[in-house]
């Protein structure tokens, strides 16, 4: 069977049935295969957004006069709209808001685009190919301004999938992915907690959160939501940072370990002794800097102490990064200083 659809002034036509809307004149019609919709132009200066069964989904208002051309970008949920007002708009149909406006010199009549770098337009004799210098698209919703992202992207080392971290303001910590932004673990503290720094083992899926409290909290990332395995409170000096060292010699061991943690959906210790050549060679150190200019290596399990260091004469530390093809690690702290 057939289907299709087709404009005619007043009405939409689909092939088996009309369509009638109102009287105000359709001007233009489109298809955002994005988010599956049609998208038609009229007259009364708004942009309309249909679903399946044509009931209006959404209505973008801002022409100030008849909106005479619209067209999709390819493969995003962006409309782009002319209008006799002289203007061609931009709208996002994730954010549902407009996203940037240029004026041209006469009214636009047709637009179109082929390719995802441009945007052709039509003005009586005049033909314009607009270049596409700024876009943007909604990537993930968060609901709390975001106040910590980092990527975790292991592909060089072994077929890890690249993950993104993101701590809000509402003490939440979601684990993402990072081609998609689907939300794959959530870990909300309860109030008044709020989290100061985070460290996330990606083939362990364990996760790491300093709370400004001074807690230590061993989270395991393999469900959603995530699960708090182990709360540590008691250190001698408040903790103000966290590092996660890796140490990867045997990438490929690191993987099937990573598989195994998803498939049981949690990291275990290993209480079996291995012999030396069969224990996994790959290293995980979790380091906490300390406002007393410490640095502290906790066990990973346990959380107890393994060894300290003095780093930033008493003075708190603030940052700590690693430098991997070194062999170190590199700590800033309040006496103004790398180490």
């Amino acid at each position: 069977s057939l289907q299709g659809t087709l404009v005619c002034g007043v009405c939409v036509c689909v092939w088996g049935g009309v369509l009638c809307f109102s009287p105000r004149v359709i001007t233009d019609i489109a298809y955002c295969e994005a988010v599956g919709s049609p998208v038609t132009a009229s007259r009364d200066t708004t942009i309309k957004v249909w679903d399946e069964t044509w009931h209006i989904r959404t209505v973008f208002v801002g022409h100030t006069a008849p909106v005479m051309a619209l067209t999709i970008y390819p493969q995003r949920p962006l409309i782009f709209s002319a209008s006799q007002d002289g203007t061609i708009r931009t709208w996002n149909l994730d954010t549902v808001d407009q996203v940037d406006q240029l004026h041209v010199s006469e009214p636009v009549e047709a637009l179109d685009t082929q390719h995802v770098s441009c945007v052709v337009s039509v003005s009586g004799t005049s033909f314009t190919l607009w270049k596409i210098n700024k876009l943007y698209s909604l990537y993930v919703p968060l609901g709390s301004p975001a106040k910590h992202l980092s990527c975790v992207d292991l592909k060089p080392v072994a077929n890890f999938p690249a993950r993104l971290l993101c701590v809000c303001q509402d003490a939440t910590v979601r684990v993402l992915d990072a081609p998609t932004g689907t939300v794959l673990a959530v870990l909300s503290l309860p109030p008044p907690s709020q989290v100061l720094d985070v460290a996330y083992c990606l083939p362990r899926e364990t996760l790491f959160v300093l709370t400004e409290s001074g807690s230590l909290l061993r989270v395991n990332a393999a469900t959603d939501p995530m699960v708090v395995r182990k709360s540590i409170a008691s250190w001698g000096s408040r903790p103000s940072c966290l590092l996660l060292y890796s140490h990867i010699v045997d990438p490929e061991k690191a993987y099937t370990a990573w598989l195994d943690v998803v498939a049981n959906k949690s990291d275990r210790k290993d209480w079996q002794k291995l012999p030396f050549q069969m224990q996994d060679k790959n290293r995980y150190v979790l380091i906490m800097g300390q406002e007393d200019g410490l640095l502290t290596v906790v066990e990973w399990f346990s959380g107890r102490i393994q060894c300290q260091m003095e780093a930033h004469s008493s003075q708190r530390v603030t940052a700590l990064a690693e430098y991997p093809s070194q062999t170190c690690i590199i700590s800033a702290g309040e006496s103004q200083g790398l180490t």
